[in-house]
């Protein structure tokens, strides 16, 4: 009997049955995008720089997935940027540095617990 399993499980392999692919977006195959930002606390949290130039927190240990993946986006995709936001570039510079301070865990998501007062 369990040589019919091991022959099943072998045709099965063989025949592409397996593991799902990465989802798009996972340069390296193990971490999915919904994963960047998960949490327990908010010191499971670090703040970086992310896509079009805004703030963003993720999850620590994920940070290098978040910044591989954003670095993989084609130079060409459009993003709202700080200059659609702020008028000047010193609101967007103070935004930027309150930001740091504001990481949270909020429902097991890291997030930046700070709205953008837009002045443009």
């Amino acid at each position: 009997m369990s040589r019919a399993l091991a022959l099943v499980a072998a045709t099965a392999l063989a025949c592409g049955w397996g593991p799902p692919p990465a989802p798009e977006g996972a340069p390296d195959g193990r971490s999915r995008p919904n994963e960047w930002s998960t949490c327990g606390i908010a010191a499971d949290c670090t703040w970086l720089i992310g896509e079009g130039g805004w703030p963003v927190a993720v999850n620590s240990t994920r940070s290098q997935d978040y910044q591989a993946w954003v670095q993989s986006q084609a130079p060409f995709t459009t993003y709202y940027t700080p200059s659609d936001c702020f008028a000047q570039g010193r609101e967007f510079d103070e935004y930027s540095t309150r930001s740091e301070s504001a990481i949270a865990c909020d429902a097991g998501r890291c997030r930046i617990d700070l709205e953008p007062a837009c002045t443009n």
